[in-house]
């Protein structure tokens, strides 16, 4: 089985690391990596190109509209799952939401796109 390629985008660098600690050596996924800078982050996707970027969803984190046009634009095909902390969800853009219980539930998603 192919691996998906994953870049973890959160500006909170304790909840990006933890994110690609919980991912990392999970059979089918690969953290190819994780930023916690806008800038830094489109052009990480630019270059490397991800499966799926998982991005931290709120007020306080990295603007999601500029992140998924970039992502759109950069690296077609790319699946993107938005993390909301605050309100313990999980958006797959476009298109899906449902409420997290648990890490598993993100796995799930990720496995599923």
């Amino acid at each position: 089985m192919e691996k998906r390629r994953i870049i973890v985008v959160c500006k909170h660098g304790l909840f990006a690391q933890g994110l690609s600690t919980l991912l990392h050596g999970r059979e089918g996924i690969e953290v190819v990596g994780i930023e916690t800078d806008e800038h830094r982050a489109m052009e990480s996707i630019r270059k490397l190109k991800p499966g799926i970027v998982v991005v931290e969803r709120g007020e306080e984190c990295i603007p999601i509209d500029n992140l998924l046009s970039h992502v759109v634009r950069e690296s077609p095909g790319s699946g993107i799952v938005g993390l909301s902390l605050g309100q313990n969800e999980i958006s797959v853009y476009y298109g899906q939401q449902r409420q997290v219980r648990r890490a598993e539930d993100l796995l799930d998603v990720i496995l599923r796109l």
